[in-house]
């Protein structure tokens, strides 16, 4: 795996992507002070879009959806 990642004051800040060994993009999403901040997205192994949700000060908030087939379909509320 390989994963892009920025730090600054040696905590991970701003856009992060990581990829698998195949070079498929599998997760995004943002930092801020160290901690998981804004909206995230997950694909699955084949690179297609399987969640999507929201972290504030690394801790999950709001409604966070599954896509299957295409479709989405709410997953979680926080």
């Amino acid at each position: 795996m390989e994963r892009l990642i920025n730090y600054e004051k040696g905590q991970p800040h701003g856009p992060t992507v990581l990829f698998n060994d195949f070079g498929i993009r599998i997760q995004e999403g943002g930092y801020r002070n160290g901690l998981e901040d804004g909206e995230w997205k997950f694909y699955t192994t084949a690179g297609e879009l399987e969640f999507i949700g929201s972290y504030k000060d690394g801790n999950p908030t709001g409604t966070w959806y599954q896509f299957v087939k295409g479709k989405r379909k709410v997953y979680k509320k926080y």
